[in-house]
This record gives C-alpha cells, structure tokens and sequence, in this order.
C-alpha cells in the first residue's frame, strides 16, 4: 500500500515519541528502583523534591513508621512493583516503536504488525498509567486532604503531586499517545483491508478433473461362440483332401 506524506508523518511521529517515553521512564523507573533498594539517610529539615520523593515513596522505614498500609496503596513496595513493570513495558515499548519507525521508512510488508504491536504497546502502557494515577489520587484524597501534620503536607506538595504528574506523563503526552492509537488503528484497517483484497485477486482455483470409471465390456454369448467354433472344424475337415483319400480306399 502507497503511505501518503501524511500517513508516514503519523508514524515516523508517533513512533519517536514512543522511543523517547520508553527511553525517559525507563530511567526514572530504574533510579526509582535503584534508589528502593539503597539505604539513604536524609536529616534536613527542608526536604527537595527529590527527598520528598524518597522519603514518601521509596523509604519503607519511614512509611511504616508514619503511615498505615490500610490507608494508602501506593506503598514503597507497591511503588517498586509499578515500577518494576514499567521497565520491561518500556523495554517493549522501545522495540515496537524503532521498528515501527523503520517499517514506516521502507513501507515493508510487516508494517501492519508493527502498527498492530505499537498500538498493543501503547495501551498497555496508558491502562498501567491510569491505574497509577488514579490510585495516587485516592491516596492524596485519604491522606493529603485537610491533613493538619506540617510534614504530610510538605510531601503531599513535593512528593505526590510531582510523582502523579509525572505518572500522568505529563497528562499531554497520555492524551497524544491515544490520539496516535487512534490514528494509527485507521491506517492498519486500511493496510488490513488492502492485503484481503490483494489475496482475493491473487486467489485462484484449480481445476479438478473428474474421471468416470470405463463401462465394462458387453457380456460374451458363449453358446454361439461354441456353435461357430463346432461349425468351423466341420467345415474344414469337409474341405480336408484327406477325407477324399481315405473314401477313394473304400471305394468299389
């Protein structure tokens, strides 16, 4: 199928857009994750963003110290969960949207698989991220809202709002993302109906050749034949010249 300019700019557009998510959350679930499983002891009294983020998030210690796990979901080991599998999405992600953007490229054949995967792909990755969102804003809702301890709100402020924005990816980047898949998904229909109609043409059928069975020979009348054969060695031994001998020895 000829990929008009405006088709191909659909792909090559979304497909480096999902390169550079995969790339970005990759690394920040990874440093998410590093930072987990390390032992970090923070004393200021004012704490960054990123401390906050530590100390909400990734300090089990200090979770369970201050919070109770019936109150909140995003715990630092459900933390660590999501952000386990955001790194094997994102790897994913990464490989569907580089061969996306190659198939585009060359207008290979496989093109409607890589438009069918980066879709597969994207949703996945959009469900997980509403998921997450939605979960920290139950959270906010439980324990930021008319919270009067100085410091809940403080991560409340630095920590959770930061971390939803950033989960929400950006909010504009998840709205671009199913605009793509909704694009995307047309393009494949038409690729999808052009390669049935392309099969049809090309669909032929072989003609097969019925053979009848050869009707058996007519029944022999074996009475005649006997009479011929009988009449037949009468005939001749009449016409024999020996019969005339052996009368001509009799004869008076």
């Amino acid at each position: 199928m000829p990929l008009s300019n405006y088709q191909k700019a659909i792909g090559y557009i979304s497909g480096v857009l999902g390169t550079l998510q995969a790339i970005i959350w990759f690394i920040l679930s990874l440093l998410c994750l590093i930072y987990y499983y390390k032992d970090i002891t923070i004393t200021s009294r004012s704490l960054s963003i990123l401390e906050a983020i530590y100390v909400k998030f990734l300090d089990p210690n200090f979770f369970y110290w201050h919070y109770s796990s019936d109150d909140v979901i995003i715990e630092p080991a459900a933390f660590a969960a999501y952000n386990w599998v955001y790194i094997f999405i994102d790897v994913l992600w990464f490989a569907v949207s580089v061969n996306q953007i190659i198939d585009f490229s060359t207008n290979s054949k496989g093109l409607y698989k890589s438009i069918r995967s980066f879709i597969a792909a994207t949703v996945i990755v959009s469900v997980l991220d509403v998921i997450f969102v939605v979960s920290l804003g139950i959270d906010y809702n439980e324990t930021c809202v008319n919270s009067e301890w100085e410091l809940n709100t403080e991560l409340c402020d630095k920590a959770l709002i930061p971390v939803l924005i950033i989960s929400a990816k950006v909010f504009v980047l998840w709205v671009l993302n199913v605009i793509f898949v909704y694009m995307l998904r047309h393009i494949a229909t038409k690729l999808q109906m052009e390669i049935l109609e392309v099969g049809l043409q090309t669909w032929t059928v072989t003609p097969v050749t019925i053979y009848s069975p050869e009707p058996p020979p007519p029944p022999v009348n074996t009475l005649i034949v006997e009479e011929t054969i009988v009449v037949m060695a009468v005939q001749a031994s009449v016409d024999s010249p020996t019969s005339d001998t052996l009368d001509g020895r009799y004869r008076y």
